[in-house]
């Protein structure tokens, strides 16, 4: 039915009529039909399950990662000649580094921004370098319970890593920072930013950062550090602060946590 209305309004009354009805709203004549009000495509129901699955740029990103640490890996294997070799951290760095250079010339626009600024001029990194300290305490407390409840667990020992302290300090501090940085905190956290507010952004890419530890007992501290690292990247907008957190984390780490 589709009857079609006078200039003046309704037919019958002769009330204004409005267009998202179907009807009079004064003595409730139809004027049109009301399937003409209903979109031909009706809207998709998307939930927060639903935008971190459907958000393929983070995905690509995190298994590119995931992808170089677990090849590095196993090519590190083929070079390790003891127990104490170092080769399988040496190798993953390479391929983490390969990794990271990929992602950078396929979206370089997502990282520049976050490293125009400096970002120290900034309080909120102030703060995070403040709120290391509480963390790393968290850290000693944390693994030092585990090692308490597991005696039989290996403990690693970093100096077995690479022979030269210069090696070392590339390998667990330098190389982490930077790269895990513009992977986790610079295009994950920033893709799910696109869909989530900044504290979901955060918990997502937290969560992912702890999961690519393959660590299950450090993930509940690891969700931390990356939520620390997390948060000072978006305050301060820049990746520079959070680089710099995470490099004094495992410098500490390797310097005076050395057998936990």
């Amino acid at each position: 039915m589709n009857i079609e209305p006078k200039e003046t309004g309704c037919n019958y009354c002769g009330s204004k009529l409005e267009k998202t009805l179907y009807f009079c709203p004064q003595c409730s004549t139809p004027y049109k039909d009301v399937q003409s009000l209903i979109p031909r495509v009706l809207p998709e129901y998307v939930d927060s399950e639903m935008l971190i699955r459907n958000n393929k740029e983070a995905w690509h990103v995190f298994f590119i990662v995931m992808a170089a640490l677990v090849l590095g890996s196993i090519i590190g294997l083929f070079f390790t000649v003891n127990e104490e070799s170092g080769a399988i951290y040496i190798v993953t760095s390479i391929a983490l580094l390969a990794s990271v250079i990929y992602l950078v010339a396929r979206d370089w626009t997502t990282i520049s921004s976050q490293l125009k600024s400096v970002g120290f001029l900034k309080i909120h990194a102030w703060y995070g370098l403040v709120l290391l300290i509480p963390c790393l305490f968290i850290n000693y407390g944390y693994h030092s319970m585990i090692e308490s409840l597991y005696p039989a667990m290996e403990t690693e020992n970093y100096e077995s890593i690479v022979t030269s302290q210069f090696g070392l300090i590339m390998v667990m501090c330098v190389s982490p920072a930077i790269l895990e940085e513009i992977a986790f905190r610079g295009y994950i956290q920033s893709y799910f930013a696109r869909d989530f507010s900044p504290w979901k952004a955060i918990a997502i890419s937290s969560v992912l950062f702890s999961v690519m530890h393959f660590s299950f007992l450090s993930a509940p501290y690891l969700f931390l550090a990356g939520a620390l690292m997390g948060w000072t990247r978006y305050k301060t907008g820049s990746l520079y602060p959070s680089i710099f957190i995470h490099f004094l984390h495992n410098l500490v780490v390797i310097s005076f946590f050395n057998d936990l």
